[in-house]
């Protein structure tokens, strides 16, 4: 191995070094994301950007707040307890 080529390797190593320190500072920093979801959710029924009694799809609500799917429901599932929400049947009428 030339000596540039373990300057490269040595200097990769510690730009990944770098990263990996810095993500545990950017998660603090940014917060929770199933908090700042629920906060997002809160202010869409505040402001009335969901309507009464509208159906809330996951996927595209999901997609809408640019998050996954789990902090979402967890989001839900506060609002839901808090009454905030109302939770009806999603399979339809039965014979």
């Amino acid at each position: 191995m030339t000596k540039s080529t373990a300057r490269k390797r040595q200097s990769a190593t510690n730009v990944l070094r770098a990263a990996a320190a810095e993500a545990p500072k950017r998660l603090r920093s940014d917060g929770n994301v199933t908090e700042t979801t629920y906060r997002k959710l809160l202010d869409l029924i505040e402001s009335r950007q969901l309507a009464p009694g509208e159906v809330i799809e996951e996927r595209r609500l999901a997609l809408r707040l640019k998050v996954s799917r789990t902090p979402l429901r967890a989001g839900i599932s506060r609002l839901l307890g808090e009454g905030r929400l109302d939770q009806r049947s999603t399979r339809g009428p039965t014979g």
